[in-house]
C-alpha cells in the first residue's frame, strides 16, 4: 500500500479495560501474585482528602462565620489569643496495580512502524486523570522497551473533554414527559464529560471533514460518545478486559492481536471505509468457504421471515448490521448449519434489538450501560413493539 494514498488520519486508543486492567488498593503488594509478573507493574499516586469532607468543612466554616455577631467590639491586642491554624488535610497514597493485556507489546511495535512509515497519527483518549494516564504510558513504555514503543501525538484525558448538561437518567425525553418530570421536581440536570471524534480532530488540527472521517477509535465503552459518533462506523468496540479478576477468561484473550490484524487490513485496502465495505461483502466467503452461498441464502430467508411473516419494518442499514452481528455471534458460539433454523431466527431477532440499542439517540454518558438502557423509553419501546414481534416469532417457529 502506498503510504501517500492511505486514507487513515489517526488511530485513537483508550487505556482502561482496552490496553490494561487497573486495580486500586491501599497496599503495595500485588493483589493477584499468580498473574504473569512480566505483564505487571505498579505505581503510587497521591490523592487529596475526600471532596465531600472538604465541602462539609467549608459549609461548617461559613455557618460559623455568619453566626458571629457583627456588633461585637474587637479585642485588645494584649488579650488576643492566636487561633491555631488547622493543618492541611493529609494526602493519602493510592497504589495502582496494572495488568497488561496479552498482545499489547506486538500491537505497540506495529503502531510504532505505522506512525514512522506513514502519515497516520496516534492518540490516547481516556476519561482518567492525566497523571494516572501518563504513569500508565510510562510503565507500558518500560514494558515494551522505549525503542519499540510508539510516540503518541496527543494524550487526551478527563480534563480535555467537554461537558454536556443531560437529564440525570440521560435519555432524550419528549416534551410532555419533561414537563411532568419538572412538575414533580425530577428535571435535575447533571454535567457529564463525554468523548467526541470532533474534539479529537480539533486537538490533532485535522480541519478537513474527510480527515475527521478517517479517524479510527478503539474503545471498550461506546457510552462516552454521542449518537452521531456511535453510528459513524469509526469506533471499534473492543471487549473490555478484566485481567486477573477473571483469569480463566483472560488467558485466551486475543483481542489486541485481532485489532492489530484489523488495522493492517485497513492499511492494505487504503481506508477505513473501503475496509468496512470489503468486510461486509466478504465475511461469508472468509468464514464459510465453499458453503458461503448457502449461508447467504439462509440469512436472506430468515430476514424475509422477519419482514414478511412477522411484519417487522427493517431498513437496509438494520439488515446489514444485524446480519454482521449475527455472523460474529455464530462464529463465537461455534454454530454450524446443522443447528435449528428456529434458533438462528431468535438470535437474528436479538441482533436487531442490539443494533437498535447502539443507534438509539441518548446523551453520551458514563451511565450508558448501567442506566440509560435500563431506565428509559428505549426498553419501553422494546416491551411495546419488539415484544409483540417476539410473540409472533414464537408462534411462527
Amino acid at each position: 500500500m502506498d503510504a501517500s494514498s492511505l486514507e487513515l488520519s489517526c488511530v485513537v486508543l483508550d487505556v482502561d479495560r482496552t490496553l490494561i486492567r487497573s486495580v486500586r488498593s491501599k497496599s503495595s503488594s500485588n493483589p493477584y501474585p499468580e498473574h504473569d509478573t512480566d505483564a505487571y507493574f505498579s505505581f503510587i499516586l497521591h490523592a487529596d482528602a475526600d471532596a465531600s469532607t472538604k465541602r462539609s468543612q467549608s459549609v461548617s466554616s461559613r455557618s460559623y462565620n455568619t453566626s458571629k455577631p457583627k456588633s461585637s467590639p474587637p479585642l485588645a491586642k494584649t488579650s488576643t489569643v492566636p487561633t491555631p491554624s488547622r493543618p492541611p488535610p493529609p494526602k493519602s497514597e493510592e497504589h495502582y496495580h496494572i495488568y497488561i493485556r496479552p498482545g499489547l507489546k506486538k500491537l505497540m511495535h506495529y503502531l510504532r512502524y505505522l506512525r514512522r512509515d506513514t502519515c497516520v497519527q496516534l492518540a490516547i483518549a481516556s476519561m482518567a486523570s492525566r497523571d494516572y494516564v501518563e504513569a500508565i504510558l510510562l510503565g507500558l513504555k518500560r514494558h515494551c522497551t522505549e525503542r519499540k514503543f510508539p510516540h503518541f501525538d496527543v494524550v487526551l484525558t478527563r480534563e480535555s473533554w467537554d461537558e454536556n448538561l443531560s437529564p440525570s437518567s440521560t435519555p432524550t425525553y419528549p416534551m410532555s414527559v419533561l414537563l411532568e418530570r419538572h412538575r414533580r421536581g425530577l428535571a435535575r440536570k447533571i454535567c457529564l464529560k463525554f468523548k467526541s471524534i470532533e474534539k479529537i480532530a480539533e486537538v490533532l488540527s485535522l480541519e478537513p471533514q474527510c480527515a475527521m472521517q478517517n479517524i479510527l477509535v478503539v474503545d471498550d465503552d461506546m457510552g462516552y460518545y454521542d449518537h452521531e459518533d456511535r453510528v459513524s462506523g469509526q469506533i471499534y468496540q473492543i471487549p473490555a478486559w478484566n485481567g486477573p479478576v477473571t483469569a480463566a477468561v483472560s488467558q485466551g484473550d486475543k483481542e489486541l492481536e485481532l485489532l492489530g490484524a484489523m488495522i493492517q487490513s485497513i492499511v492494505k485496502v487504503g481506508s477505513l471505509k473501503k475496509y468496512l465495505f470489503s468486510r461486509v461483502g466478504s465475511v461469508f466467503k472468509h468464514e464459510y468457504g465453499s458453503k458461503h452461498k448457502n449461508q447467504v441464502k439462509l440469512r436472506k430467508e430468515m430476514m424475509n421471515v422477519l419482514i414478511n411473516d412477522i411484519g417487522m419494518e427493517i431498513d437496509e442499514h438494520t439488515a446489514i448490521s444485524s446480519v454482521w452481528l449475527f455472523d460474529n455471534i455464530s462464529r463465537f458460539c461455534h454454530k454450524d448449519e446443522d443447528d435449528s433454523v428456529d434458533e438462528y431466527l431468535e438470535i437474528l431477532f436479538g441482533c436487531i434489538i442490539v443494533y437498535q440499542m447502539y443507534i438509539y439517540d441518548v446523551y453520551p454518558s458514563a451511565h450508558f450501560y448501567r442506566l440509560s438502557f435500563t431506565q428509559n423509553e428505549f426498553w419501553e419501546q422494546v416491551m411495546d413493539v419488539f415484544f409483540e414481534y417476539y410473540v409472533r416469532l414464537l408462534f411462527h417457529i
